[in-house]
């Protein structure tokens, strides 16, 4: 009787520690399943930004070459640069380090040798209107009449009013900042 008491009890605490095992066995499967998920959801996402990067890149190459079109259109009459670009083989143009396209112009040349359609008139380059900065070498004009009295009123010498004028000072806070900078440097 002993015997059969001391088994019972030794299959008593075998099925407890059998149940706790098999409770153990669980948690860890629970645990790996959601290490698994977040694993899963890791990837999915790199996934996606890796599919945003390339859209964003196909994009930006997309604008790139249509600028660049754009701009030789003058010179080699292009009639139309969105017909030209859509018949374009663009698996022809090669693009530098930069992103912009290196060989388009001889691209579009071949292809409007090929479709004499898309070729227009080849419009001269208006000319240059701009007088633009001067020589820059020599000195600034004399002020005016007015520039000097405002430069009096200002308390500012007529170099100092002409150095405010060179920098294109159009807002206080821009005269504030260059007033600073010739305070500091005159200390």
């Amino acid at each position: 009787m002993a015997t059969i008491r001391k088994q019972r009890e030794e299959a008593k605490e075998l099925r407890a520690q059998a149940k706790e095992a098999e409770a153990l066995r669980q948690r860890i499967q629970e645990i790996e399943d959601a290490e698994k998920s977040d694993l899963d959801k890791a990837n999915q996402r790199i996934s996606e930004m890796e599919a945003k990067e390339t859209e964003r890149s196909e994009r930006e190459q997309s604008l790139r070459l249509r600028l660049a079109a754009s701009n030789l259109r003058d010179t080699l009459g292009i009639a139309d640069v969105d017909l030209a670009l859509a018949a374009l083989d663009r698996s022809q143009v090669e693009y530098g380090d930069d992103g912009e396209p290196s060989n388009l112009s001889d691209v579009l040349a071949a292809l409007l040798e090929a479709k004499p359609l898309l070729k227009g008139k080849a419009r001269p380059k208006p000319p240059d209107v701009n007088a633009g900065e001067g020589g820059g070498d020599s000195a600034p004009p004399a002020l005016t009449a007015e520039e000097l009295e405002a430069a009096k009123m200002l308390g500012m010498t007529p170099e100092a009013y002409a150095a405010f004028k060179s920098n294109r000072v159009t807002t206080i806070d821009d005269y504030q900042r260059i007033r600073e900078k010739q305070k500091a440097a005159a200390a």
